[in-house]
C-alpha cells in the first residue's frame, strides 16, 4: 500500500509538472507575440518621419534644396547619387528629418555577440576595393533592409553566409535583437558611404557556437579560425544590386552589376579582455584608427596594398615608421 501510494503521488507530481510546462510554453508564446507586435509598432514609429523619394531627379532636388553639394557625391571615396537612390529604392536605407529639421540617411543594424567557449568574435577593420580602411574593433554588424520583415530574417541570412560558412546547425540564438539607442554610435564604411549625415538605429543580440561543434565540425569551424581562435578574413560584395536583363532568347534573368568588394578582418578575443577594453574606450581610453595609420605610412607607395594586407593579417596592433627601402625588414 505504501508503494502504491508513492506511485500515485509521483504520477500526480508528473501531471502538475506537465501542466506547469504547458502554461509556461503558452506564456512564452504570448510574450513572443507581444514582442513581435512591439517590434512592428516600433518599426512603424521609426518610419513616421521618412521622406518619400519618387525618382533620382526628385532625390537631387531634395538634396540641393537642403544645401548639399551634389558635386561631392561620387568623389573622394563616396558613392554617387544614383547609388544612393538604388539603396533607397531597395529599402537598404531611407531619408528622414532629424530633430533639427535637417535630412539624415538612416538604416538599421543589429550588433551580434558571437561566442565560442571563452572567445568572442570581433571585426577589427574593413577594407574596400579602393584600399580604404575603416577601423571597427567591434561586434559584427548585421544590416537590415526595410524589405526584411524582422531582424530575425536578417540574422538568419548572416548566420548562413555572413562569415562565408553555414553555421545554422552549429549556432543558437541566446537573445533576440533589442534596441540599444544609448550605445555608442558605431562608424562603418556603410555609415560613411555618402557626404550626408547618417543615423544608425542600433540593436543588439547574442548567440553561441556550441562547444560540441568544435569536435564534430572541425573543418567547417577551421575556416573561421576555430577552435584555436585564429584571425581570418572574408570578402563580399558591397550590397550588389540586382539588374533585370534579357538574354538572346528573350528570357528574363537577373545578374549582379559590377560592385566593389569589401574585405573584413576578423579576430577572436577573450571575452574578459574585450569587455575590459570596451569599458576603457567607453570611459575615454585610447583607441587607434588603423586606417589613418596606414594612410600616413603608405600614402602613394606603389606596393601599398601588399604591405597593408601583410600587416593587417599578421598583427592586431603594430608600431611602424615611414616606409623606406626594400621589402626585407623595412617596416
Amino acid at each position: 500500500l505504501e508503494m502504491g501510494g508513492s506511485l500515485v503521488e509521483f504520477q500526480r507530481q508528473l501531471v502538475e509538472i506537465e501542466e506547469q510546462k504547458t502554461a509556461y510554453m503558452q506564456q512564452v508564446k504570448s510574450l513572443t507575440q507581444q514582442l513581435r507586435n512591439l517590434t512592428e509598432e516600433n518599426r512603424r514609429m521609426k518610419l513616421q518621419h521618412r521622406i518619400a523619394v519618387r525618382d533620382e531627379v526628385h532625390l537631387r532636388d531634395i538634396l540641393a534644396r537642403e544645401g548639399f553639394d551634389l558635386d561631392s557625391f561620387g568623389k573622394n571615396g563616396s558613392k554617387g547619387i544614383a547609388e544612393l537612390f538604388q539603396e533607397l529604392e531597395q529599402g537598404l536605407c531611407w531619408l528622414e528629418q532629424d530633430e533639427n529639421g535637417g535630412i539624415v540617411r538612416t538604416f538599421e543594424m543589429v550588433f551580434l555577440r558571437v561566442q565560442f567557449k571563452d572567445l568572442i568574435l570581433i571585426e577589427s577593420h574593413e577594407q574596400d576595393s579602393d584600399s580604404r580602411i575603416q577601423t571597427r574593433n567591434y561586434l559584427p554588424g548585421v544590416r537590415k533592409s526595410l524589405r526584411e520583415s524582422s531582424f530575425s530574417v536578417a540574422l538568419e541570412e548572416w548566420i548562413q553566409c555572413g562569415l562565408q560558412v553555414d553555421l545554422r546547425d552549429l549556432i543558437s540564438i541566446d537573445s533576440l535583437p533589442v534596441s540599444t539607442p544609448e550605445a555608442p554610435s558605431q562608424q562603418t564604411q556603410a555609415t560613411q558611404a555618402y557626404p550626408i549625415p547618417c543615423k544608425l538605429q542600433m540593436s543588439s543580440a547574442s548567440c553561441t557556437i556550441s562547444e560540441k561543434a568544435g569536435e564534430t565540425h572541425k573543418e567547417l569551424l577551421g575556416k573561421i579560425g576555430l577552435p584555436t581562435g585564429k584571425n581570418f578574413t572574408t570578402t563580399e560584395r558591397d550590397r550588389p544590386r540586382q539588374l533585370a536583363t534579357t538574354d538572346m532568347g528573350g528570357v528574363g534573368r537577373e545578374e549582379q552589376d559590377a560592385c566593389g568588394l569589401v574585405t573584413r578582418f576578423w579576430r577572436w578575443d577573450k571575452v574578459a579582455t574585450w569587455e575590459a577594453t570596451t569599458a576603457k574606450v567607453g570611459t575615454g581610453g585610447s583607441h587607434f584608427d588603423i586606417g589613418q595609420i596606414c594612410e600616413k605610412l603608405f600614402r602613394g607607395h606603389p606596393r601599398r596594398d601588399v604591405y597593408e594586407n601583410l600587416l593587417l593579417q599578421m598583427f592586431e596592433t603594430f608600431k611602424a615608421k615611414k616606409l623606406c627601402g626594400g621589402f626585407s625588414g623595412s617596416v
